[in-house]
């Protein structure tokens, strides 16, 4: 058996068009570019999972109405291991804790945030 790189995406603010939180049936629309991201992913065969706080159930639902699902290996709730996490609440770390990572902490917006302030 080969190994498969497995990408692991992030679901609100990074597949849709999360803008803060509307509720728990509010999954927004997808992003624009995510299928052809997602079908470039899976012809080079990249094992793609989605993870997210929210009921996998419902994203799952969301893929199937949108006809990503089979463009999708696994939605779970739990942090899989991955190659790269594609998440808009993220920092690099670069293997040292000091002083700039506190600041940039301390001063975190993610994209969405950015463009609504």
């Amino acid at each position: 058996m080969s190994y498969i790189p497995t990408i692991c995406l992030d679901f609100d603010g990074v597949m849709n068009t999360y803008d803060g939180w509307k509720g728990v049936n509010e999954l927004f629309q997808p992003r624009e570019g995510l299928k052809a991201f997602l079908v470039k992913l899976q012809e080079k065969n990249y094992r793609v999972v989605i993870h997210s706080t929210r009921n996998p159930t419902k994203i799952i639902s969301w893929l199937m109405k949108y006809d990503l699902g089979n463009l999708v290996q696994e939605v779970t709730d739990k942090k899989p291991s991955a190659l790269v996490y594609l998440d808009d609440r993220a920092l690099k770390f670069e293997g040292v804790f000091c002083d700039a990572v506190i600041a940039e902490i301390f001063t975190f917006k993610t994209h969405w945030e950015k463009k609504n302030a």
